[in-house]
């Protein structure tokens, strides 16, 4: 294929792949436990559902929200969809013989869209359960009202929104996506929200009534540890994807991979896909960890860069402010400290830290020769043995005059050729 043909084709099945951590199936395993315990409470039998559903006021009561985050590119809507095909699309209920059968659907997921606002998100679910788009334009009273009505003879038992964020892109504005939340949690259902760390930093803003109704319950997914055997199996089934585009062991390199990366799926795929190129232009037989070198430092991996090695510096030292580029960047860090602060993850970021300044000592050290030795080793053999450092462009040094007499004669100097361009 043409390179940039097979670059895509190879992203497009990395995608299609999902290995849940350990973490992942524990918080499905929750969200699971919710709806059952809603079901059994609001369904503990047929009679007592037609009486709710024939009722003036349903047996329906706000609770708690529960909120799903991590950094981007963690898996969280990889896990709720997941989720949804776990659970299933539902089936059909036999009541009584004076009733046709209802069709249950126990799950309700939608993904926002850029700048949704509260109406559009309650007609997306209203359509998940058979109600047409209504050209006439409601209230969101009542389509809560109808949602709650509807969900009840359904028996559905959870709402899910994902990509909460998109509903306001403004940096600061989170009244729009507050009051998004607030009106989804009200319909009485369990509620669960995916939402990314810079949209959490700007809810611990709000007042503590909205925090207590929206923060109580947060779940943070952390990726998953370079030694865990979803982590090894996660690289093997992309691997699986295109044998033949890899060289190198991945499991042999899961620790660096996950130094390049920080463990994000969605950059493993990004620093693939981009050492794939980089391999099919040197003419290689397949990606090799030299490759993965040379695109974890490539232009096009940039950007990426930049945020891992920010969340490798906020894992050493979590109580620290992550920056970029002298810019605070709240969505690579944890706004809740115990959650940020977890003792295996920090543990090996600080012994990653201590081994590379090891070997920055141990590259200060060497000889000239020594120095050649081991980069005609590295390219002989395939491997590198000390990862090249990250260049970063220096600013050139400013001499700034050190008394007000340099400065006059500075200035006597710059108008000098200009007095005589003038005789001239």
């Amino acid at each position: 294929m043409p390179i940039e043909v097979a670059k895509h084709m190879l992203e497009k099945g990395m995608r299609d792949i999902y290995v849940p951590p350990e973490q992942a199936l524990e918080i499905m395993s929750k969200l699971i436990e919710m709806a059952l315990a809603h079901g059994i409470e609001k369904y503990p039998s047929p009679e007592i559902f037609l009486r709710g559903m024939y009722a003036d006021s349903l047996p329906l009561e706000p609770g708690f929200a529960t909120c799903v985050t991590g950094l981007a590119g963690v898996g969280k809507s990889q896990m709720l969809r997941e989720l949804r095909r776990v659970i299933g699309p539902g089936q059909t209920v036999d009541i009584d013989a004076h009733h046709k059968a209802f069709p249950l659907i126990p799950l309700l997921y939608v993904e926002q869209r850029a700048k949704s606002g509260t109406a559009e998100v309650l007609r997306a679910f209203l359509s998940l359960l058979g109600l047409p788009e209504n050209p006439k334009k409601s209230s969101i009273d009542r389509l809560v009202r109808e949602l709650r009505r509807r969900g009840f003879n359904a028996g559905t038992c959870l709402l899910i929104c994902d990509e909460v964020q998109m509903a306001s892109l403004s940096a600061t504005a989170n009244a729009t996506v507050t009051y998004q939340l607030l009106t989804l949690r009200d319909t009485g259902f369990p509620f669960v929200s995916a939402l990314n760390f810079s949209l959490l930093h700007r809810l611990k803003l709000r007042p503590s009534e909205d925090q207590q109704r929206l923060l109580s319950d947060v779940h943070v997914l952390h990726p998953p540890a370079p030694t865990s055997q979803s982590f090894i199996e996660l690289l093997e089934q992309y691997k699986a994807v295109a044998p033949t585009a890899f060289k190198l062991d991945l499991v042999v390199h899961a620790e660096r991979i996950h130094i390049m990366t920080a463990g994000l799926p969605r950059l493993i795929i990004l620093l693939f896909k981009c050492a794939y190129g980089i391999a099919r232009k040197d003419k290689a037989q397949g990606i090799s960890i030299t490759h993965l070198e040379q695109a974890y430092r490539s232009t096009q991996f940039s950007q990426n860069r930049e945020e891992v090695e920010a969340i490798e510096r906020f894992r050493v030292n979590p109580h620290s402010i992550v920056k970029i580029d002298g810019k605070a960047r709240f969505d690579l860090c944890c706004p809740f400290r115990e959650s940020a602060s977890d003792g295996a993850e920090i543990k090996a970021a600080r012994d990653r830290a201590e081994r590379e300044t090891a070997e920055k000592v141990l590259v200060s050290s060497l000889s000239a020769g020594e120095m050649k030795e081991l980069q005609a080793y590295e390219k002989r053999e395939n491997v590198v043995v000390i990862p090249p450092p990250t260049l970063k462009a220096r600013r050139p040094p400013v001499h700034r005059p050190k008394s007000g007499e340099q400065l006059l004669a500075n200035l006597g100097a710059l108008e000098a050729p200009q007095k005589n361009r003038g005789r001239g």
